[in-house]
């Protein structure tokens, strides 16, 4: 594949898979309790796969395969935006990757046994994705995602609101055994 199909590559993935996140984050903003569907699931791993290949792409097409040589882009990037020279951002993405995947596994678990996720979990995660892709895409990413992060927050704060204003509904009663569910 030539450098520009490579790079290509390296940038639609990452798209995807934000764009899956996206998704994701949009769905569980808009229900009163984190569930995992089949299409969550499926979208969920989607993502983390395009993730994943995002990152083997990066090393092939850019970087070589020289692990040195993606840290030395990494820490000249954050020395551009920071001012401090730093590489490790590239484990912080190794990590972030791993995260995704471990949580494709704990998104089927849930789905399998038809459990809900915690909240506190979800929006731990959430909190985690936020911060990888606002710094992926506004602080070291091209000029245009300055003007579409701000259109995409204000889509998840309506999809919010809109969501918490139509599913009020009061909370059952416990049962006679304590329980909240119907016998």
């Amino acid at each position: 594949m030539p450098g520009s199909a490579g790079n290509l590559l390296v940038a639609w993935t990452a798209r995807l898979a934000i764009a899956a996140w996206g998704l994701r984050l949009t769905h569980d903003l808009a229900r009163p309790s984190p569930s995992a569907s089949l299409g969550i699931c499926l979208l969920w791993t989607a993502g983390g796969l395009l993730n994943l290949l995002h990152v083997l792409a990066a090393f092939h097409y850019v970087h070589d395969w020289d692990v040195a040589a993606a840290w030395d882009h990494v820490a000249r990037q954050t020395a551009a935006v920071t001012g401090w020279h730093w590489g490790g951002g590239l484990y912080v993405n190794y990590a972030f990757t791993l995260l995704w995947l471990a949580d494709v596994a704990v998104t089927w678990q849930a789905y399998r046994r038809n459990r809900l996720l915690p909240r506190w979990y979800v929006g731990s995660l959430h909190a985690v994705f936020a911060f990888m892709v606002l710094n992926a895409t506004v602080v070291f990413g091209p000029p245009v995602w300055r003007v579409v992060a701000p259109l995409f927050v204000a889509t998840l704060v309506a999809t919010w609101f809109v969501s918490r204003r139509t599913s009020r509904t009061p909370d059952p009663e416990p049962g006679p055994s304590g329980s909240d569910r119907p016998h």
